[in-house]
């Protein structure tokens, strides 16, 4: 029997506006490292889950969304600013409700060298692109719908994702840029399942991963080594 998701989250490859020039050592457009979509393609993976649409059942590219349920849904400032994020949002049946920032950094925690036994931490950020300043910070919109707030396990979890990006630059070029490990134990310290990822790089233990760079599942393996 199929699950109805509690929680969802999404990592969608937003489509940029803005094409940079590409040559081949400069590698920084989106489409030259994973397939991207539009906002309105995104839009519409959501769709009624009854064929009476009048009635509050909702899919996500074929999933079943339950009537009171979370999205987390990662977006970058230009589709912050530009309010893609909360229309995706919006066109999902969810409504925005909080903005959780990741920090791509670490903080380095060093001894006070005038002060014996005392410690000082130091946040170290991994820059980026942009154009104005070098940014340093991609986003979680936390959305809901329904009566969700009832369901939240945790209310002592803080607002903010601080976490090195490092780890991730070495990934292919073909797969989406990889989020940090520290968003699932979060999510799920606040969230109850069933739980879906959207537009996922790699399966979950206790998630049902969807997306187009997933690997193979074992079954699916030997059936393309047989030419199945």
């Amino acid at each position: 029997m199929s699950s109805v998701y509690t929680t969802v989250l999404a990592d969608p490859g937003w489509k940029y506006d803005d094409n940079l020039t590409m040559s081949a050592t400069n590698r920084r457009g989106a489409t030259s490292r994973y397939a991207t979509m539009s906002t309105p393609d995104i839009c519409a993976l959501a769709a009624s889950s009854h064929a009476d649409a009048r009635k509050p059942g909702l899919s996500i590219a074929g999933h079943e969304i339950a009537d009171d349920a979370f999205l987390w849904l990662w977006v970058t400032n230009p589709f912050l600013l530009g309010g893609d994020g909360v229309r995706v949002c919006e066109a999902w049946g969810f409504e925005p409700k909080q903005i959780i920032p990741w920090v791509k950094g670490r903080i380095v925690v060093e001894n006070v060298h005038d002060a014996p036994g005392y410690l000082k931490g130091r946040l170290i950020c991994r820059t980026g692109l942009g154009h104005y300043t070098r940014g340093v910070t991609e986003h979680l919109i936390l959305g809901t719908r329904g009566k969700a707030t009832k369901l939240v396990k945790y209310k002592g979890e803080n607002g903010l994702i601080v976490a090195p990006e490092e780890a991730f630059i070495l990934e292919p070029p073909s797969v989406h840029s990889r989020k940090p490990e520290e968003q699932y134990a979060k999510i799920e310290r606040v969230c109850p399942g069933p739980y879906l990822e959207m537009f996922a790089t790699k399966r979950r233990a206790g998630w049902t991963s969807w997306g187009d760079a997933l690997p193979l599942e074992l079954e699916e393996a030997v059936a393309n080594e047989h030419g199945a």
